[in-house]
């Protein structure tokens, strides 16, 4: 921000855009080009990002913020964890840790809607190798479900990496 000289408290990310297009091509009829133009010339840590950022610095004032539940950033204090029902109502942004990359509740959304488009074998044979640990967290989660309670109350006993992910596999089929 600093080398291209944009306040950062204008700053804003483009996980979530809303864009009157209207008004975006009569003002800037070559917005798209200039954008593609301004991430050629120069080495930006996040591309298009930056590259908005830098084309609407002197045209901040017609920037309109949404609130934050259109962009709720998962990365910053631990948001990927809160309880299942503080993520209702929210396009959840998932900026450093993607959910196709590691383990934790908001993820369930990703993969639920990832499996709306592909079968569950695409939907596994995506999915990264889980730690033990990671395997257990989402259990536990997922536990939350009524449907999925009743399914786990036939299991005794869980004792290793491999049962763990089988487990897994069936509950999230049921689930997705």
């Amino acid at each position: 921000m600093n080398k291209y000289g944009i306040d950062n408290l204008k700053y804003i990310n483009s996980g979530v855009l809303l864009l009157n297009l209207t008004q975006l091509r009569s003002r800037f009829p070559c917005f798209a080009s200039d954008i593609l133009g301004l991430i050629a010339r120069h080495t930006f840590s996040y591309p298009d990002q930056d590259a908005i950022n830098l084309y609407f610095q002197k045209d901040y004032e017609n920037i309109k913020l949404l609130p934050e539940r259109y962009n709720f950033l998962l990365s910053i204090d631990d948001r990927a964890y809160l309880e299942h029902e503080q993520y209702q109502g929210k396009i959840l942004h998932y900026t450093d840790s993607k959910p196709w990359n590691m383990s934790f509740p908001a993820n369930i959304y990703y993969w639920k809607y990832y499996a709306c488009c592909f079968s569950t074998e695409e939907v596994f044979s995506r999915m990264e190798v889980l730690k033990p640990t990671e395997y257990a967290y989402l259990f536990n989660f997922l536990l939350r479900y009524p449907k999925i309670r009743r399914m786990v109350k036939r299991v005794y006993s869980i004792m290793e990496y491999g049962f763990w992910r089988t487990i897994f596999k069936k509950i999230a089929k049921n689930f997705l």
